[in-house]
């Protein structure tokens, strides 16, 4: 049975003492001798039994250190198992997902972001890019580019003028738009020079080619006439 208090701890009756006298009557009685010598026999009686009950009690100790030990080891062991069949099921998810969406974990370059402040082209060129119409390269020259920005701070973005298309046609335009047609040099008095100030920009180097171009060619231009 276990022992549920530590001997250790435990202190020897008072034998001595008056409510102790009906234990010790017997013992006076049986061996004819004093209260005092059978206060100390009874005394040496518990410290004997009281080393028994210490020994069982480390005993006990050393068993249920035992018992912890061994089961700490197979609780450790069970998280282990279990971080380990985590980490599989994670790993399977994982190359599961890079087989559905492998260009998810494609590698990608760090290209450092320009600094630069771009350049737009002029009114006209942007209402031509949201009709989906063809616009002359002139409009992304370096000359170009430097009319569309000195007609946006000279004039009101808000004022508009009536123009006609090639079929007749009549629209609003911005200001800027219509004062940048009397200057717009068709593609095919371009020099070589001015063609080469608006090339159109590979995949990828974007970032490295935009400090060293005005604007890139949208491709509206390309599909154009």
């Amino acid at each position: 049975m276990p022992i549920g208090i530590n001997p250790h701890n435990a202190q020897a009756p008072v034998y001595n003492h008056e409510r102790f006298r009906a234990m010790r009557q017997p013992l006076v009685d049986n061996f004819n001798i004093t209260h005092e010598q059978a206060a100390q026999r009874l005394t040496n009686i518990w410290q004997a039994q009281n080393l028994v009950e210490r020994q069982e009690w480390d005993l006990q100790q050393e068993e249920n250190d035992e018992a912890n030990r061994l089961d700490q080891e197979r609780r450790q062991q069970q998280e282990e198992e279990c971080q380990h069949l985590l980490e599989e099921e994670q790993e399977l998810t994982r190359q599961e997902e890079w087989k559905n969406n492998h260009n998810k974990f494609l590698p990608y370059n760090k290209v450092p972001m320009s600094s630069a402040i771009p350049k737009l082209p002029s009114a006209l060129a942007v209402c031509k890019l949201k009709k989906g119409d063809y616009v002359k390269m002139y409009h992304f020259t370096n000359k170009g580019l430097a009319e569309a920005e000195a007609s946006s701070h000279s004039l009101n973005d808000d004022a508009f003028a009536l123009t006609k298309d090639d079929n007749s046609h009549h629209s609003f335009i911005p200001i800027a738009a219509a004062k940048a047609k009397e200057t717009i040099i068709p593609d095919k008095d371009l020099m070589w020079a001015e063609i080469d100030e608006a090339p159109p920009l590979a995949p990828g180097h974007e970032g490295e080619r935009m400090g060293q171009r005005a604007c890139p060619i949208p491709p509206s231009v390309l599909n154009g006439p």
